[in-house]
């Protein structure tokens, strides 16, 4: 065979192409024919990054209402189309003896990131919200304030969660305005 797919091409490589040499002779006729000149090469893009002092760790339910609505007004603050926060969530899972997840906890930590102006710098919200049966109200209402769009990777799963873990958030998932940079990032053939 002259191709092969796999879901670890990186890792499968090196076996497959010592395994079967066609794939190898294939590969390397693929690569010189995508190889770029720097004339048509892809401009670089600037590095996404975060000054320490712009991150905030927020533990109690009052430190997290009052920094989640001080992020919620400055974004609102913003034209329309820049009323973003990006979002991600973090939980335990619980692996046996092979390796395999047999279950999970609930969500620990969300994660959100926000800029006041569209060139500034980034700021984040780190809410530790796990032993918590329902989420601080002021982060339910940004969640669903639908003048904001919330963006991340497989987001709906996040947001999914979200709802299963806190009571007071069962429905967020259809009420919280979200893109899919994962989805957006494929139809755009960057991934």
């Amino acid at each position: 065979p002259q191709l092969l797919t796999t879901d670890k091409p990186m890792e499968d490589k090196a076996f497959f192409q010592g395994a079967i040499p066609s794939l190898k002779i294939k590969q390397r006729e693929l690569d010189d024919l995508c190889q770029l000149t720097t004339s048509t090469a892809l401009p670089s893009l600037n590095e996404c990054t975060v000054q320490p002092s712009s991150i905030k760790i927020c533990r109690t339910t009052l430190d997290i209402n009052t920094n989640v609505d001080a992020a919620r007004n400055l974004v609102r603050d913003q034209l329309s189309e820049c009323r973003v926060m990006s979002l991600d969530t973090e939980w335990d899972v619980n692996k046996n003896a092979g390796g395999y997840i047999v279950g999970q906890g609930t969500v620990a930590l969300i994660q959100l990131g926000f800029r006041i102006a569209s060139d500034g710098p980034i700021h984040v919200l780190l809410l530790q919200v796990y032993n918590k049966k329902t989420l601080p109200d002021r982060l339910v209402k940004l969640l669903a304030d639908t003048s904001i769009t919330f963006v991340g990777r497989a987001i709906a799963g996040d947001m999914a969660k979200i709802g299963r873990d806190f009571s007071n958030a069962t429905n967020i998932k259809q009420i919280v305005k979200t893109l899919d940079l994962g989805v957006m990032a494929r139809a755009r053939d960057v991934v």
